[in-house]
């Protein structure tokens, strides 16, 4: 996927100016949705770990955290993962001039995220690892798009 973006960057880099604008577009807006989707899982997953106070896991989980339910991490999740892939969806639809910027801190903040996650829990679960994957992909993605966005 990376290459196939990386590919696309600098293709649109070497077009004439409307076609290249139209594969920057399509690059940042399909970019805006995976922000998006991202959102969405944590919004909703914050949402689900307040209502079932953790997805039925024990909250002996939460023995090596600073926690004694679910309630303050989904608040985390929500507002922080949720957050900043919000408003970095917002700016990447908008071609903000920050919008790489923000970007690497959503990609940033959701593999730290999931590290913490994985190092309190010690439950590695496949999500994890997917979601770990989505960040860096998030924060390549963001260097491109500084490196050759031309913003």
């Amino acid at each position: 996927v990376m290459s196939r973006t990386l590919w696309l960057v600098k293709r649109s880099l070497s077009m004439e100016d409307g076609q290249s604008h139209n594969y920057m577009n399509y690059i940042t807006n399909g970019a805006a949705f995976g922000m998006l989707y991202v959102a969405y899982q944590a919004i909703h997953g914050g949402y689900k770990l307040i209502v079932t106070n953790g997805f039925g896991m024990p909250t002996s989980l939460l023995k090596s955290s600073p926690f004694t339910s679910y309630f303050w991490p989904a608040v985390i999740l929500i507002v922080i993962i949720g957050g900043t892939h919000v408003v970095s969806a917002i700016t990447l639809f908008k071609h903000h001039r920050l919008a790489a910027e923000l970007t690497a801190v959503a990609g940033f903040g959701l593999i730290i995220w999931t590290f913490t996650e994985i190092y309190i829990m010690k439950t590695p679960h496949f999500l994890q690892a997917l979601f770990f994957g989505i960040g860096i992909v998030t924060v390549v993605f963001s260097f491109l798009l500084i490196r050759y966005g031309g913003k």
